[in-house]
């Protein structure tokens, strides 16, 4: 999938004349921190142990079959062991759940990095930790991984889901937040 992305940009791009320049690491920090993305903890649990991580890159890859996909650091403790389990959850944040996005982003304000007791989890059918109030939670088995710089996208083949209502986390420019709907209601 990633493959033929790749593959259809350089077509849309070639003979257009644009000319790729150098961007430096700042800049393009900057640049992406302007975007504004919705939040969410990847979890899994098995063999290799249970770990989360937030993100903030988790997008729909198809519906047929259904598969999400995202981005997490190659260095991450929590990819290691999605790769080992085969199986991870996507739990899609409200907007109560900042301060556990900082703890699964390593930064909590009191307390331990990704520690599984700061709430509430229920034990999805191919045991993924679901995040029991999660605006949506998807189970997935791991379908297809590929280095992507300094990290690896991940693709994950969704095989059930949880809604419920609520309002979403959002991240942009480093921060936390939610829609401005939400600040007039």
């Amino acid at each position: 999938l990633i493959d033929r992305l790749v593959g259809l940009f350089r077509s849309a791009t070639a003979g257009s004349g644009t000319r790729p320049h150098a961007l430096d690491e700042a800049t393009f920090r900057m640049a992406m921190g302007r975007t504004v993305q919705g939040v969410a903890l990847v979890t899994t649990n098995g063999s290799a142990g249970r770990a989360g991580i937030t993100v903030s890159s988790v997008v729909s890859a198809s519906v047929d079959p259904p598969l999400v996909m995202m981005a997490i650091d190659r260095r991450s403790r929590t990819l290691a062991a999605i790769l080992a389990n085969g199986s991870f959850a996507v739990n899609v944040l409200a907007a109560q759940h900042a301060q556990l996005a900082d703890v699964f982003a390593g930064r909590p304000a009191r307390g331990l990095a990704h520690d599984f007791a700061r709430a509430t989890w229920i034990a999805g059918p191919r045991g993924t930790p679901l995040l029991a109030d999660a605006l949506v939670a998807l189970e997935c088995t791991l379908h297809h991984t590929t280095r992507a710089g300094t990290h690896r996208i991940v693709v994950g083949r969704c095989h059930g889901a949880r809604v419920s209502h609520g309002v979403p986390l959002l991240y942009h420019e480093r921060s936390f937040g939610i829609p401005l709907r939400q600040l007039s209601s």
